[in-house]
C-alpha cells in the first residue's frame, strides 16, 4: 500500500511524503519518502526510520506518530496504491 500525506509544519510550510506499507520476510514493513516537485517519490530521501510491525495498520500507526511528532499536522491523506 501507498499513501501521499501533505503535512503542515509550525510556521505554516506544506510537504508532501508517500509511505509505503509491505510484507517483507513475514514482517510489516513502513518506510517514508519525501514526494518531489515532480511529484515522485523520492527512494532514498532518509526522511523516518524504517518501522516494522505485526500487522499493515500497525506498522502504518508507527510512522504516523513519527510524523505528527515531527510535523504539526497531517492535512490530507491519499491512497495511490492498494488498500486502504
Amino acid at each position: 500500500m501507498k499513501k501521499r500525506w501533505t503535512v503542515e509544519d509550525e510556521n505554516g510550510t506544506r510537504q508532501e511524503f508517500e509511505v509505503r506499507v509491505f510484507l517483507k520476510d513475514d514482517v510489516w514493513t513502513s518506510t517514508l519518502h519525501r514526494v518531489n516537485e515532480k511529484g515522485e517519490a523520492e527512494e532514498k530521501s532518509g526522511v523516518a526510520p524504517t518501522f516494522y510491525g505485526v500487522s499493515p495498520d500497525q506498522a502504518e500507526r508507527m510512522m504516523r506518530k513519527v510524523v505528527e511528532n515531527t510535523f504539526d499536522d497531517i492535512l490530507s491523506e491519499e491512497v495511490v496504491e492498494g488498500e486502504s
